[in-house]
């Protein structure tokens, strides 16, 4: 694809953008998103409409457009440029990670708001930043990384005496590629179906990462922030058990697949040690300006609600994969999300820097979300298989707490989208789960009878489902 293309396809809104400033009205600016979906661009827009912010439009960059012009990632730069050259860019906007050291690089060169390209690795490699994190003497991930299978055994007999591992590609997203390996056929098996390949974010594992496999971390916290030089907000917290300790645990597939999620809420007592964690991965990563989604381990002592121990899995240096409050269910006002606080540092800085997250109060707006809110993820244990639309329509309409669908069943929240599809009998087959990347979709549910309605689903799952 030529960069005139990126250029010139990357938004159906770009002809209007265009029409706007040959017609000399108000001065016009542009916030390039790059990568991601046109939901998420959906998102964007409406937030600015929620901020009441005028003459900033929103240019998008699909993933397939990244993809087919980021082999060189040159041709991507170049693209950006290109788009530099035409319009007034307030930023630009990295959804995906693989773009995030291009964008980091851009943004730079143009004096737009964003991180150092210089420390776009360790935010984005998920060996340099476990690396990154000990050298500044907060808590970190034993790694290793290997572009070879004999030096990967030897470093895992040396390193982790021959104990369980995980091994993962330095730079992908979902969990593709993220699995645990118990003995040396698992570390062989993995490296011959990973190592050399080309993940679904476009870059070529030429390693991949040996880490210490944390058994003993029996939950994990999800969190989003939005930075602004320097100043750190965390927007939402979600809590889940391990992903390997959720799954069983019993084959090395099965093990990064979560169960269900639920929001965290601010006056847990818990949230300090989680915020002070945060704010030191961040500040150790560089991770100065923009979105981030961090996961993080955690040994927790349930019987009485306090964490021993915390310690990064990963960060991803963009808004998160998946926006769950941009519908106003989980919160008292409307629309206060990460996408909504992200915009905000971007239009609005001063406003921002006076204003509120809701870990972060800094004013007398009483902040009370609806308590029970619980992300549900789908999981498929068969192989190839189709969805029951009747099914799905039942957990829509009879569920008390639903909510709406995510991730991969996004696309179903138009009330005729689903109908449609129970009417013309499509079919709608799904993979065997393995990873994040495949699970079927989320299930969002809020309100009293979520925990009720988790075991529904469930039991929807394990009898009809899945046909």
């Amino acid at each position: 694809m030529r960069e005139d293309d990126v250029v010139m396809r990357a938004s159906r809104s770009t002809a209007g953008i265009q029409a706007t400033i040959d017609a000399g009205s108000d001065p016009v600016e542009i916030i390039i998103l790059v990568g991601g979906s046109s939901a998420k661009k959906q998102l964007f827009e409406q937030h600015l409409k929620s901020l009441n912010i005028s003459g900033i439009y929103i240019m998008h960059v699909p993933s397939n457009m990244v993809l087919i012009s980021s082999g060189p990632v040159v041709a991507l730069e170049s693209s950006l440029k290109n788009i530099l050259d035409r319009f007034v860019v307030r930023a630009i906007i990295p959804l995906i990670d693989s773009v995030v050291p291009c964008v980091d690089k851009v943004s730079a060169d143009h004096g737009l708001p964003g991180n150092s390209p210089e420390t776009s690795l360790s935010r984005c490699d998920k060996a340099i930043m476990q690396s990154t994190l000990k050298d500044a003497h907060v808590e970190y991930i034993n790694s290793h990384r290997s572009n070879s299978l004999e030096l990967a055994l030897d470093i895992w007999r040396r390193e982790f005496s021959s104990n369980s591992i995980v091994v993962k590609p330095p730079r992908s997203g979902g969990s593709e590629g993220v699995r645990v390996c118990f003995d040396e056929e698992d570390i062989t098996a993995h490296f011959s179906s990973f190592l050399g390949k080309h993940n679904l974010e476009g870059i070529q594992n030429s390693e991949l990462v040996l880490q210490e496999f944390l058994s003993d971390y029996n939950t994990e916290f999800i969190v989003n922030t939005v930075s602004l030089e320097g100043e750190h907000f965390v927007t939402d917290i979600w809590e889940s058990l391990s992903k390997a300790c959720g799954s069983g645990a019993v084959s090395s597939e099965r093990c990064f697949i979560y169960s269900n999620q639920h929001l965290v809420l601010p006056q847990d007592p818990r949230v300090p040690k989680i915020l002070e964690y945060v704010y030191s991965v961040l500040e150790a990563l560089c991770m100065k300006t923009g979105a981030s989604h961090l996961e993080i381990a955690g040994r927790v002592d349930n019987a009485i609600g306090a964490i021993n121990n915390l310690v990064l899995i990963e960060i991803n240096p963009r808004v998160a994969g998946e926006i769950r409050t941009s519908n106003g269910m989980i919160y008292e006002w409307t629309n206060f999300d990460q996408i909504y606080w992200y915009l905000m540092s971007i239009t609005e800085p001063e406003r921002f820097h006076h204003s509120i997250s809701p870990y972060n109060i800094r004013s007398s707006i009483v902040y009370q979300p609806i308590e029970h809110v619980i992300a549900v993820f789908l999981r498929n244990s068969g192989n190839l298989r189709r969805l029951n639309a009747k099914i799905l329509w039942r957990i829509r309409s009879e569920l008390k707490s639903f909510s709406r669908f995510g991730r991969g069943l996004t696309w179903m929240n138009g009330m005729s989208s689903l109908d449609e599809v129970v009417a013309n009998r499509k079919k709608l087959f799904v993979s065997r789960t393995v990873d994040l990347l495949t699970s079927p979709g989320v299930v969002l549910l809020v309100g009293e009878s979520a925990l009720h309605d988790m075991e529904i689903i469930r039991i929807f799952e394990s009898q009809s489902l899945y046909i």
